[in-house]
């Protein structure tokens, strides 16, 4: 899942990959440990 969301952010298909990663944790209850979560922001940033 956190792939996808790297693929479209270098894609430009999202802004924003922290806002969805959130939505995903807090309203799909998605579970994501805060080290991965962490690694995904910094690769987003790239």
């Amino acid at each position: 899942m956190v792939s996808i969301l790297l693929v479209a952010k270098r894609q430009g298909a999202i802004a924003m990959v922290k806002s969805i990663m959130d939505d995903l944790v807090t309203q799909a209850g998605f579970r994501i440990s805060s080290q991965l979560y962490a690694k995904v922001l910094k690769a987003a940033s790239k």
